[in-house]
């Protein structure tokens, strides 16, 4: 009977650590995409008010978001949509996050200064839209993760006991 009760509490445990990770990457999400948001904000204002070259931008930038998943060293390694590439699986944003992101990268640099302004200005807000939704959807997201890991957990400890 102990050997159940102990196999029932693992399984608990580790269901309830499933859900728990996986609210945390709702909030690393939420992270990121904030993170992005200050990137293209600084992009902004260093083209509009500097013109300032984007490996310069790149090289200056600095952000602890985007420096653990990778992606600041990749930025100024390869450029912005390759970056995006190359941290895919470390980011926590969606596919049509990235490709949001991409588009943004994939249009700095080809343009004047003006039209510069006015391309990062959209990407601001776009960007900055769905920090926002994600972050507003996060409590109930986590609290859903939650609460499903550890009902899981529950369910599965009473069949095996």
């Amino acid at each position: 009977m102990t050997v159940r009760l102990m196999g029932a509490v693992l399984i608990l445990t580790a269901s309830s650590m499933g859900g728990i990770i996986t609210a945390g990457m709702w909030k690393k999400r939420v992270l990121q995409l904030e993170a992005f948001h200050e990137l293209i904000v600084h992009i902004a204002r260093q083209i509009d008010g500097y013109l300032t070259p984007l490996e310069k931008i790149y090289a200056e930038y600095d952000s602890t978001v985007l420096s653990r998943c990778g992606f600041l060293e990749a930025l100024r390694e390869y450029g912005g949509v390759m970056a995006l590439e190359e941290c895919r699986r470390s980011l926590c944003v969606s596919d049509s996050d990235i490709s949001e992101l991409a588009e943004f990268f994939s249009g700095l640099g080809r343009h004047s200064a003006k039209e510069e302004a006015r391309h990062c200005a959209y990407f601001e807000r776009q960007i900055g839209d769905i920090a926002r939704k994600a972050k507003d959807e996060l409590a109930a997201k986590t609290r859903l993760c939650r609460g499903f890991g550890i009902l899981l957990g529950i369910m599965l400890a009473v069949i095996l006991i």
